[in-house]
C-alpha cells in the first residue's frame, strides 16, 4: 500500500475490527478473558459500552461513552505498558478491537508511526494519575513529628494520604488503608524504633512493597529516617534502600523536590 489518506486507511481498517460482547460474570476482566483465539489477540482495545475500574488504580473509572483505551498489544509498534486488569462497574460491557495485522497491512509506515505517537500520548495522558502523591506510614508514637512532616509536604503542594485526615472513626481500617495505598503514587516509610514495633506499619510496608513491584517495577517506596540514631530500626526489606534523614534539611528538601517532580 502506498501513501494514502487517513480516511482511506481507516475505511480499510473496518474489516479488521470487532465489537466484542464481554461476559461480565467474572469479578475481574483481563485481555485473556475476551473470547478471541490467542493467535488473533494482538491489537488495540477500546471500551465502547459499560464502565470499568482499573484494579491497580481504584480512582480510575473508564466509561464506554468516552471510548477510552483499555489495552494496547502491538508487537510491531514497540513495547507497551503492562496489560491492566479491570473490575466491571456497569453493564453491558462491549469492547472494540482493531486487529494488529490490519494495522500492519493497511497503514503506511508514516501512518503507523503517527499512530504509535498518538497511542503513547493517549496512554500517558489518561486520567489515571493518583489521588495522592504520597502515603505516610508511621507509628502512632511518632505523631508529633509526622504531623510536622505532613504540614511541610502539604505546604509544598504535595498531596498526602494520612490516616488522621483521610479516615473517619467509622472507617473500615483495613479497607481504607488498602485504598489509600493504591491511590498513592509513592509510599513514605517514616522509620523509627516505634515503626519497627508496630504491627500496622509492618502490614502497610509489606502491602506497599507488593504494589511497588507489581505496579511500578520498583522505586515507589521511600525511606525517611525520623532521627539520626534510628539506623538500627530499618526493616530488613529496606536495608538497601536510600535513606533520607528528616534532621538534615538539605536531604528533606531534595525529598520534597523528588515528590514534586513525580507529579509533573
Amino acid at each position: 500500500m502506498g501513501p494514502g489518506s487517513w480516511s482511506d486507511a481507516l475505511s480499510d481498517l473496518r474489516k479488521h475490527t470487532d465489537l466484542i460482547d464481554v461476559d461480565t460474570r467474572a469479578l475481574e476482566l483481563t485481555l485473556a478473558d475476551l473470547p478471541i483465539p490467542d493467535a488473533k489477540r494482538t491489537g488495540i482495545y477500546i471500551l465502547a459500552a459499560g464502565e470499568l475500574q482499573a484494579h491497580d488504580l481504584p480512582e480510575r473509572s473508564l466509561k464506554g461513552t468516552e471510548f477510552p483505551l483499555l489495552w494496547v498489544d502491538l508487537p510491531n509498534l514497540g513495547t507497551w505498558e503492562p496489560l491492566r486488569t479491570y473490575r466491571v462497574q456497569d453493564e453491558p460491557v462491549k469492547v472494540l478491537r482493531i486487529a494488529a495485522d490490519g494495522i500492519d497491512e493497511e497503514l503506511h509506515p508514516r501512518q503507523r508511526e503517527s499512530l504509535r505517537t498518538a497511542l503513547r500520548d493517549a496512554m500517558k495522558n489518561r486520567p489515571d494519575d493518583y489521588e495522592f502523591d504520597v502515603f505516610l506510614s508511621y507509628a502512632r508514637e511518632d505523631w508529633n513529628i509526622v504531623s510536622e512532616i505532613h504540614h511541610r509536604l502539604t505546604e509544598a503542594g504535595i498531596t498526602c494520604w494520612l490516616d488522621e485526615v483521610q479516615m473517619s472513626p467509622k472507617s473500615m481500617v483495613t479497607g481504607e488503608i488498602n485504598q489509600g495505598l493504591r491511590s498513592s503514587r509513592s509510599f513514605l516509610a517514616c522509620i523509627s524504633t516505634n515503626f519497627m514495633r508496630s504491627n500496622w506499619t509492618q502490614r502497610e510496608l509489606n502491602a506497599a512493597l507488593h504494589i511497588d513491584i507489581t505496579r511500578h517495577g520498583g522505586g515507589s517506596v521511600l525511606v525517611l529516617m525520623l532521627r539520626e540514631d534510628d539506623d538500627a530500626a530499618i526493616p530488613p526489606l529496606l536495608a538497601d534502600a536510600k535513606r533520607v534523614y528528616y534532621t538534615r534539611e538539605h536531604e528533606f528538601s531534595r525529598l520534597i523536590a523528588h515528590l514534586s517532580s513525580l507529579n509533573t
